[in-house]
C-alpha cells in the first residue's frame, strides 16, 4: 500500500587514493571518517533511520556506513548490492523502484556522478536552499533528503526535503 516514504541518498565519504590500490578496495582517509561520523550525528538527530539501507559494496562506500552507526546511525536492515558500484543514475533509479513498500525510509549509499545526478533528477526544477545547495556541489558524504508520498515505482512525486553535508 503507497505510503508516505523517505529517501537518503549518501554519497560515500573522502577516500584515499593510494597509488596500486583497486578502485573498489580504496579505503576512507582521516577527513572522511571524521565526515562520515558527521553524518551518523545528523542522522540519528534528525531521527532519520532507514528500514533498509542499500550499500555499494566497494570499500569507502562500506566505511562510511560503519562510520556512521560508530556515531549513531541505524539501519533496521543493511543490504550490499553490486549494482550501485559505479551505477547510472537510471540504476539507481530502477533499485529504488524495486523496493517493497514495507519499507518507510530507504537509505542508498554510493558513487558521483550517478547518486548526485539521481538527486538532480528527482529534485527536477526545485528552488529550494536545499536544491541550490545541492546543484551547486554535491561532494563526498553529501545527503540528500526526498520525501515521497505514493509508491517507490512512482518516483515522480518525490520531493527534495533537505541536503545536507556535514564538516
Amino acid at each position: 500500500m503507497p505510503g508516505e516514504h523517505l529517501l537518503l541518498l549518501l554519497r560515500h565519504a573522502k577516500s584515499s587514493w593510494d597509488e596500486g590500490v583497486e578502485d573498489s578496495s580504496r579505503p576512507l582517509n582521516d577527513r572522511g571518517r571524521r565526515d562520515a561520523r558527521a553524518v551518523g550525528r545528523i542522522l540519528a538527530q534528525r531521527g532519520w533511520r532507514p528500514d533498509l539501507a542499500l550499500c555499494s559494496p566497494a570499500l569507502r562506500a562500506r566505511q562510511t556506513w560503519q562510520e556512521a552507526v560508530e556515531d549513531g546511525a541505524e539501519a533496521a536492515e543493511l543490504r550490499f548490492d553490486d549494482r550501485i558500484y559505479a551505477a547510472a543514475p537510471g540504476t539507481l533509479e530502477r533499485l529504488v523502484r524495486e523496493v517493497p513498500e514495507s519499507v518507510g525510509t530507504l537509505a542508498v549509499i554510493g558513487h558521483g556522478p550517478g547518486l548526485p545526478d539521481l538527486a538532480e533528477r528527482l529534485a527536477g526544477d526545485a528552488t529550494s536552499a536545499a536544491a541550490r545547495r545541492m546543484r551547486e556541489k554535491y561532494p563526498t558524504t553529501g545527503l540528500a533528503v526526498f520525501s515521497l508520498t505514493g509508491s517507490w515505482a512512482d518516483l515522480s512525486q518525490a520531493h527534495l526535503v533537505d541536503f545536507v553535508v556535514p564538516r
